[in-house]
């Protein structure tokens, strides 16, 4: 079973990052990763598992959908990412 962590916004380094540690031994720690060693903590490297949240669809709704996707993909796209976005528990 998949989960989901939502940040307010992409860190832009591992010292950004919650998931950021600095070990008993004064290493480096990426806690996501079943503690993964942190070369440089100021730039997000390329084997980080966080991943952007998609973007909601946008577009035009005619009678036929929307341009070439169907009108009831975009809703349920859009309202599963605003669930994820809002959810408070």
């Amino acid at each position: 079973m998949k989960a989901v962590l939502v940040f307010d916004e992409m860190p832009r380094g591992c010292v950004d990052c919650p998931c950021f540690d600095i070990g008993d031994t004064d290493i480096m720690l990426c806690n996501v990763r079943d503690p993964y060693r942190i070369k440089d903590m100021f730039v997000r490297p390329s084997w980080c598992p966080l991943k952007k949240m998609p973007e909601q669809i946008k577009g035009k709704y005619t009678l036929t959908g929307i341009e070439t996707i169907d009108r009831g993909y975009v809703n349920g796209w859009n309202d599963c990412l605003e669930e994820i976005e809002n959810e408070t528990d």
